[in-house]
């Protein structure tokens, strides 16, 4: 545990950076691919595409799919195991208390009709 405290050196915070800088710079070359034949007749405003002049199959738009939720996976900010776990302790006090109340609001109410149909 000690170790997590530890601050960083400079050099450690450069050499991070630039391993930042450079994955961004790969993810951008990532993201600028080049249309597909299907887009490019879209965009020269032609509609009939046919299977003989290249049009996109199921699956490379299923593998550009995967391709691109990857790229976004790799950009979600994780919540680390302190914060789920003070996450999850919310959650089952709301449920809790939220529990209780219906419990006793549906109690009081039973009571009431019991009353009721005496």
């Amino acid at each position: 545990m000690g170790r997590l405290l530890r601050k960083k050196t400079t050099d450690t915070k450069k050499k991070e950076k630039a391993k930042k800088a450079t994955k961004q710079e790969a993810v951008g070359k990532k993201e600028d691919k080049k249309p597909s034949f299907v887009a490019k007749k879209i965009a020269a405003g032609k509609n009939k595409f046919s299977q003989k002049e290249g049009r996109d199959t199921i699956f490379q738009k299923v593998l550009l799919f995967l391709i691109e939720a990857k790229a976004e996976l790799k950009k979600v900010v994780w919540p680390t195991k302190k914060q789920t776990g003070g996450s999850t302790l919310v959650v089952v006090i709301l449920v809790t208390i939220i529990g209780l109340f219906l419990g006793l609001t549906d109690s009081i109410l039973s009571f009431f009709v019991r009353i009721i149909l005496r």
